[in-house]
């Protein structure tokens, strides 16, 4: 089935109910997917406001693997020291780009230094901000299809003939009785 509701076509209302089901789901796709991205910037956020401290990596490891496109994806794993013990800093994300081998800033919570974050970590956390778009444009696309479909069914069920109040009065049916009975014949 073909569903085209952006033209001026007439469709038929089992397409416009099936346009509205289908933005419905699209808005309900968009609203949880908004959701759970405003939940995971918010640990994100709550968890970088926690580290209290920084310090500089005493040494360096980049991991890399290839994706399936054939990129090669990096992740960096950085050791520091706090009150001379060692600590390792990993990062949770992977980046087609390169991170700093050198000595990088490690930002770290004073109080659980295991809690803690590369710049590389914190530069590629803030890219999530671009994924809020997807669930933006489910969210439009579905109320676009829920409007445009209601108003079509609208538009059709009422051109579809007069309806039961605009019908002209009946005259009863002739079995001897009265004809004028509430009707002004004259």
């Amino acid at each position: 089935m073909d569903i085209d509701i952006t033209n001026n076509s007439v469709n038929s209302p089992k397409e416009l109910h099936t346009a509205r089901k289908l933005g419905i789901i699209f808005t309900v796709i968009g609203i949880s997917l908004l959701a759970l991205l405003a939940f995971l910037i918010a640990l994100y956020k709550m968890n970088d406001s926690q580290l209290d401290a920084q310090t500089t990596s005493t040494s360096a490891t980049i991991h890399e693997k290839i994706d399936a496109e054939n990129d090669t994806l990096y992740k960096p794993t950085y050791e520091f020291k706090v009150n001379d013990k060692t600590y390792i800093c990993e990062s949770f994300i992977s980046s087609s780009i390169r991170p700093d081998e050198g000595n990088v800033t490690i930002y770290y919570e004073s109080a659980n230094p295991n809690n803690c974050a590369s710049d590389y970590t914190r530069t590629g956390a803030r890219f999530f901000y671009f994924f809020l778009i997807i669930p933006v444009v489910f969210i439009i696309v579905g109320i676009v299809f829920i409007v445009t479909s209601t108003k079509r069914l609208k538009n059709s069920s009422s051109s579809n003939g007069a309806t039961a109040s605009q019908q002209p009065p009946t005259i009863p049916s002739s079995s001897g009785a009265d004809l004028s009975q509430g009707y002004n014949l004259s």
